[in-house]
């Protein structure tokens, strides 16, 4: 068994001060995780201890080569994200309040591959096998020769995508002295898309899934003294 893993991670960014009560930031990020298990083998022999009932010696029978499975495993995340946000601080009724914008755009790939045979064992004189070691034993993986089969494990065999474009806006100021409120909304939508390769016969092979999403919330933070604040907040989110 020989498992194969990477991350590999870009981020570009930027701040700018456009005005001065106006700013603006941005990021770019590219990721890729694979993962993969190339040619991973489990092979088993047949063995036999027994007792003589006559004698009350233990014998053993000579080791027979059986089956061997062999598998072959990989996927790829894939991620490209581009979020942008503007922040606008201007003076109403001579109190500062920050108002902020933005949203992303993401597109996400995931591909996954499994793929199983099964090799059985050469008959040796239409007998089956004696088993040395693993360098000389003989299996056959040709299907057409009735001794294996090879068998895409279609449940694990998939292509996904998903596409997420959201939007906020945020407020954020002191109502009073001792009182800072902020709220906002968050409006995220998703596309998701997959396909397997199980027979077209299968409800499931392939399917899309799509929904909106609207997430209020609300802060509020009350000063009792410099010491002692009272917060009530009200959120709603999604977890993915």
């Amino acid at each position: 068994r020989w498992q194969q893993q990477s991350i590999y991670n870009a981020t570009l960014q930027g701040d700018h001060q456009l005005t001065s009560n106006f700013k603006l930031n941005w990021n770019a990020v590219y990721s890729i995780a694979k993962y993969a298990i190339p040619d991973m083998a489990q092979y088993a022999v047949d063995h036999s201890v027994y007792t003589d009932q006559n004698t009350g010696q233990d014998s053993e029978t000579q080791y027979i080569t059986q089956k061997m499975d062999r598998s072959w495993m990989h996927n790829k995340d894939q991620d490209l994200a581009a979020y942008l946000n503007l922040k606008y601080s201007p003076l109403l009724f001579k109190k500062k309040i920050d108002i902020s914008f933005g949203g992303l755009v993401r597109h996400k790939t995931r591909d996954n591959y499994d793929n199983r045979y099964v090799l059985n064992p050469v008959l040796v004189g239409g007998a089956p096998q004696p088993f040395t070691d693993l360098q000389t034993a003989q299996y056959s993986f040709k299907p057409d020769q009735g001794k294996g089969s090879v068998t895409a494990v279609t449940f694990n065999n998939y292509n996904f995508k998903e596409d997420i474009t959201a939007g906020y806006a945020e407020v954020k100021l002191m109502a009073t002295t001792k009182l800072q409120i902020v709220a906002g909304v968050r409006v995220e939508n998703t596309q998701q898309k997959y396909v397997t390769v199980m027979p077209a016969t299968v409800d499931a092979k392939e399917g899309t899934i799509h929904y909106t999403d609207v997430l209020p919330s609300i802060h509020l933070k009350y000063a009792l003294t410099s010491k002692q604040n009272v917060r009530l907040s009200y959120f709603k989110s999604i977890s993915r």
